[in-house]
């Protein structure tokens, strides 16, 4: 921050940006510069990446300015370095309102900042809405002529006085005594006592010349809180303590504070992250127990009571490992982190179905259960640790998502990370030495046991019965045309992919929620006084009164109020809960309607955004480093911008606890501005007027100048009407602009959601590139084949068929950051059944069975584990597929909260994608390996006419050809 009071924008940037952007464009690890010049001052945003060190980078750049300081001018006050981060945003804002005097508004709000800061969680509280205190003294210009006071004269009086003077100590040989001179001002009386100027005469002193005064200084922004006047302390909290925890104790002190406030003195608590986190982490919650529970359920209904248990116990014990790992970092538990933990619900009992279905068989064929586990632990042991590992490997990636949203996404890679390596020590270790104690065989028919025990003879498809025999039988059918099951399913793959880029819901960087808020800008040009902005915006403030839905109006008055340079107010609009009111788009549309024509400005409408993805929809930024081209390229583009169907809101963009200020100033009728006309200054010819050396000239005001990597730039922004896909008009301004003939000079680029759509697709397309050249490792390592290796990657790559369905089924959009890191994840997820499957098959083959016939029994033996693996998976997720909320603790049910909406395109992704592969595991993947069979098969036969032929042209006999002693018999 760079203040240099009464300082032009122009000349902001001219002797403050440029000379400092010069020192501070150089620092490592620098993303983006942002500088705005305005009136008094400046100031420079430095954005760094995200792996930068924030303590290297304060340090960096505090260095920077202070070489930059020596090219500042010697006016301008000592630079501001101070950091910001998103974990220092208000947890909650209290707002204190009503018609009790300002001044003891203002004392109540300082008290209650003092009193939050006592709480260890609060970082720091912010008062807001309050103007500061200044000693004013008020000249009577015709009182200056008469005593032949200059303005120079009396300023300079008043700047060289209220000085402490370090006067020492005087040492009389017996006594030491300390010397003070008292010159410092206390109160106003000591201000009018001033001398100004002195004679024979007598003394003239400032209250000869006019009146010393405590007040405020002139207001520069209004706030109101349901149409009152309003002051607000924001209670930011300290880094790694207990949001809910913080803002109760803030809550609960202001409300015992309230007790003795004067009664026309009310509070509001506005922006309470804490009751967005209790209900997003109940939700969650309860999206866990309910997982939780169903999946039990699906266990207990396959395996039994015993063996549902021993599987059911592995979900906790993960849990608790995963957890305790966070724990052990420093990371906390988060809305992520427990909606990793509801995706990992599935997944972690995927090795402990496969160990106890298996132990299970054994003890149905005669086994011990304790060589029954053994044995389970022993045979299991790599297809688990493979299919683990090629599952983090798909997630790895993620943890090198770069920016914002990497940061926020960051903590679903860790905790699944965690919680699978805890559930594959379950699964080896913890389940079969409790299995080998406690563990029983269920009640399965001895028939299907003896078919699935893998001895040779003893495997008949055509005895299976129930839904066993009804899938061998049907397997048995498919693996005989492998080639056409292959050429059916790459043709699936593209017929659905085609239909969906012909017919979808478009694309999106992150999902919509149901918002709690909207705030609604008021945009107005010209020289107009705060109370002139203030009767604009009432008027537009009396048209949003009694919005059905609206519970209360915050609203802010005066220049700054908005992102656009032209914005005179801002009105928040605050909804009641979400189950108390019309459905947010109803609320919004009525807002529209009611500020579509307000005559004398324009209206900006901007609904509650959710997740780390901020701004408009659309963003452009135009550059140049000749700003007289920017102006005309802006209202070109805006034009343009204006004539499309589809955009909407569009904006051009541009007590006292410390010291007390001292400002001299002319009474109000003389603030005019035909009192610089007036103005005298002292010459030898005595006090002559200024406008005889001066000429006032009206221009138009620049009221902000904005810089971005060292150009000026200007900003067209605009979001998108209802049901309009921002990346489909991006892509037509794009379209339109390729056609333009700008100047060369002029740069025109897209930021905002567009510039983070494009670094998010890039990313996850990299990530899942990677993801599947670490799983091609892993499983090259393990089956030493490329085919069965490029095998289970291209059931990864068909798996996406089912996600685009389900998009396409639901209507819903592809959303970039959730439907993409479901994509990922679900690569994990995939190879699991088709590791264990073909590992069961290449040991039926070791062990000397028909590859045909392995395949059959492979199908038959791993279909209950696939499907039980796959469904507690799925079933998962379903709770947060449909927004299902069951409260178990106070034993309510809620469809559709708003705090669920982030995840559901995500646990749609998985659910639908799971859903497709496990018909490719269980039908598509024998039939590749059937194909193989054929193949090789074709090529034996190939490879053994060819020695028949070699033989016979030889002479030699040839077992089972007749006359195969005969030359032409070769033939």
């Amino acid at each position: 921050q760079l203040i240099h009071e009464g300082i032009s924008p122009e000349d902001a940037e001219r002797m403050l940006i440029k000379p400092m952007e010069k020192h501070l464009q150089s620092l490592d690890g620098l993303k983006e510069m942002t500088s705005k010049g305005f009136e008094g001052g400046a100031s420079i945003v430095l954005e760094f990446q995200s792996d930068s060190d924030p303590d290297q980078a304060l340090l960096d750049i505090r260095e920077a300015v202070d070489l930059g300081k020596a090219d500042l001018p010697d006016e301008t006050e000592e630079p501001v370095v101070r950091e910001y981060s998103a974990g220092k945003s208000p947890i909650l804002t209290i707002v204190l309102y009503g018609t009790a005097p300002e001044r003891a508004m203002v004392r109540l709000a300082e008290d209650l900042k003092d009193r939050l800061e006592t709480i260890p969680s609060v970082l720091e509280a912010q008062v807001g809405g309050k103007r500061e205190e200044v000693l004013e003294v008020i000249i009577d210009p015709s009182k200056l002529e008469s005593y032949n006071v200059s303005l120079g004269e009396l300023l300079s009086v008043v700047r060289n006085n209220n000085r402490l003077i370090a006067a020492g100590a005087l040492d009389t040989g017996s006594a030491r005594f300390a010397v003070k001179v008292p010159g410092l001002f206390e109160n106003a009386r000591d201000v009018a006592a001033l001398p100004i100027k002195t004679s024979r005469d007598g003394v003239v002193t400032l209250a000869d010349l006019g009146e010393a005064r405590r007040t405020f200084k002139d207001a520069t922004s209004l706030a109101r809180f349901n149409g009152r006047p309003a002051i607000t302390i924001e209670v930011i909290k300290r880094v790694k303590t207990n949001t809910v925890e913080t803002a109760e104790a803030a809550k609960e002190l202001t409300r015992r504070l309230a007790e003795n406030w004067p009664a026309d003195v009310h509070y509001e608590f506005l922006g309470d992250q804490s009751v967005f986190v209790s209900d997003f982490l109940g939700t969650l919650r309860n999206s866990v127990l309910s997982a939780v529970a169903l999946v039990a359920i699906v266990i207990v209904g396959a395996l039994g009571w015993r063996s549902a248990t021993l599987v059911s116990i592995s979900i906790p014990g993960a849990f608790l490992f995963g957890i305790l790992l966070l724990y052990a970092l420093g990371y906390t538990i988060n809305t992520v982190v427990l909606f990793g933990l509801i995706l990992a619900v599935g997944m972690l009992v995927d090795g402990a179905i496969v160990v106890s279905e298996y132990a299970d068989r054994k003890m149905l064929e005669g086994h011990d259960r304790r060589t029954a586990y053994r044995m389970a632990a022993q045979r299991m042991a790599w297809p688990i640790i493979s299919s683990t590992a090629t599952t983090l490997a798909a997630i790895v990636p993620l943890l090198l998502w770069p920016g914002i949203l990497g940061d926020f996404m960051s903590y679903l890679p860790v905790t699944l990370i965690f919680t699978l390596i805890g559930s594959l020590l379950m699964a080896l270790v913890f389940l079969p030495t409790l299995g080998a104690e406690i563990g029983r065989a269920g009640e399965a028919n001895a028939a299907l046991m003896e078919q699935l025990s893998g001895e040779e003879h003893a495997f008949d498809p055509g005895r299976l019965r129930g839904f066993t025999g009804f899938y061998v039988r049907l397997l048995a059918a498919i693996i005989r045309h492998p080639g056409k099951v292959t050429l059916l399913t790459f043709a699936t793959l593209i017929s659905v992919w085609a239909m969906f880029a012909l017919d979808n819901g478009g694309s999106v960087l992150f999902p919509d929620g149901e918002p709690d808020s909207a705030r609604v800008y008021i945009h107005a040009r010209g020289n107009l006084s705060l109370q002139e902005m203030d009767r604009l915006v009432r008027d537009v403030e009396a048209r949003l009164t009694h919005i059905d839905g609206v519970k209360n109006t915050y609203t802010r008055v005066g220049p700054g109020s908005g992102s656009a340079e032209d914005a005179i107010g801002r009105i928040t609009l605050l909804f009641k809960d979400w189950d108390e009111r019309p459905a947010a788009s109803e609320i919004e549309e009525t807002i529209r309607r009611r500020v579509a024509e307000v005559p004398g400005v324009k209206v900006e409408f901007q609904e509650q955004q959710n997740g780390p993805v901020q701004g408009k929809a659309i963003q452009l930024r135009v550059s140049s480093e000749v700003p007289s081209l920017i102006d005309s390229s802006v209202a070109r583009i805006r034009a343009h911008l204006d004539e499309m169907d589809g955009l909407v809101d569009k904006y051009r963009p541009e007590e006292a606890d410390d010291e007390v200020d001292i400002r001299v100033r002319f009474p109000i009728a003389d603030r005019g501005i035909t009192a610089l006309d007036h103005l005298r200054v002292p010459t030898e010819f005595g006090m002559v007027p200024i406008r005889n050396f001066v000429q006032r000239v009206a221009r138009p005001k620049t009221s902000q100048i904005e810089r971005i990597d060292g150009e000026r730039v200007m900003r067209i922004a605009a979001d998108v009407a209802e049901g309009v896909q921002p990346r489909s008009k991006v892509a037509e301004i794009r379209t339109w602009l390729a056609s333009q003939h700008l100047d060369p000079r002029v740069k025109v680029s897209f930021a905002g959601q567009d510039e983070m759509e494009r670094e998010s697709s890039a990313f996850l397309a990299r990530a899942f590139i990677l993801a599947l050249f670490l799983m091609a490792v892993i499983l090259l390592a393990q089956f030493n084949s490329f085919y069965q290796a490029g095998l289970i990657l291209t059931a990864v790559v068909l798996s996406t068929v089912g996600v685009v369905f389900g998009l396409w089924l639901t209507g819903r959009p592809f959303v970039i950051v959730m439907t993409g890191v479901g994509i990922v994840a679900l690569a994990g997820i995939v190879v699991n059944n088709n590791i264990v499957l073909i590992d069961t098959y290449d040991r039926l083959v070791k062990d000397g069975m028909k590859p045909f016939e392995a395949i059959l029994q492979t199908g038959a033996q791993r279909l209950r584990p696939v499907l039980l693996t796959s469904v507690t998976t799925i079933i998962g997720l379903l709770p947060m597929v449909f927004q299902f909320n069951v409260d178990f603790i106070n034993r309510a049910v809620e469809i559709g909260s708003p705090t669920s909406f982030i995840w559901v395109d995500l646990a749609l992704a998985i659910a639908f994608g799971l859903t497709f592969a496990t018909v490719l595991t269980l039908l598509v993947t024998p039939s590749l390996l059937a194909l193989r069979v054929n193949m090789l098969e074709r090529k034996a036969r190939r490879r053994s006419l060819r020695d028949i032929r070699r033989r016979l042209r030889r002479g030699e006999p040839v077992e089972g050809v007749a006359g195969s002693r005969l030359p032409e018999a070769a033939e």
